[in-house]
């Protein structure tokens, strides 16, 4: 497996991020930056994991938020690992898996605070137990790695939240024989990409 890292140490601080200055480390950019209307995403030094600062997700209101970064190469196994941080508690997806053309399948939120997986309509395959293992007022990291090279009813998704860099998880799931499509993964969306109506502000952090 390949690994690619993006950098959001983009000062100054209100800088908005665009994909010209969301970059990876071996310089591919971001190819997407959707901040919904009139919502923003910009670099901000109120609440950074790593580096000088996060990105800052202000909700537009009346549509998505998603920032779309690609992978290294094409698999039907991949991992994926960032941070998220918000203040309060939502039913929101956080991120879309996705091929050349289409969505694999979905992380969210319940409105308690559990990691569920979703298919690509929404529809709930599994929810973390127990429930709080994603907090409010802290960096959450959220670690998914899927394979979906068995066909279309034996996909396995694993996901593990933990509390900033700690090595305990706070919350797991892992589900097996669930329909996360058969397309190689080409891209991850970040953000509340399938939210119609959002108003947060929230941070995420590499």
């Amino acid at each position: 497996m390949s690994l690619r890292k993006y950098l959001v140490n983009v000062t100054p601080t209100g800088t908005t991020l665009t994909t010209s200055n969301i970059l990876s480390d071996d310089s591919v950019a971001a190819n997407l930056v959707g901040a919904g209307s009139p919502g923003t995403i910009q670099s901000s030094d109120v609440q950074v994991h790593h580096g000088a600062t996060s990105m800052r997700f202000v909700g537009g209101g009346t549509s998505a938020q998603v920032v779309r970064l690609p992978f290294v190469a094409p698999a039907n196994a991949n991992a994926v690992s960032w941070y998220h941080y918000d203040t309060a508690l939502a039913s929101v997806d956080l991120m879309n898996i996705r091929h050349a053309s289409g969505q694999l399948f979905r992380i969210g939120l319940s409105g308690s605070g559990a990691i569920q997986v979703k298919d690509t309509t929404g529809t709930v395959l599994g929810t973390a137990s127990p429930g709080a293992n994603w907090a409010i007022d802290r960096w959450n990291r959220i670690e998914v790695k899927w394979d979906n090279s068995g066909g279309s009813s034996a996909g396995t998704v694993d996901v593990a939240v933990y509390n900033g860099d700690s090595l305990t998880a706070t919350g797991t799931l892992s589900l097996t024989g669930v329909n996360l499509v058969t397309a190689a993964a080409t891209l991850v969306e970040i953000g509340a990409p399938n939210a119609s109506s959002w108003t947060h502000t929230y941070y995420v952090d590499s």
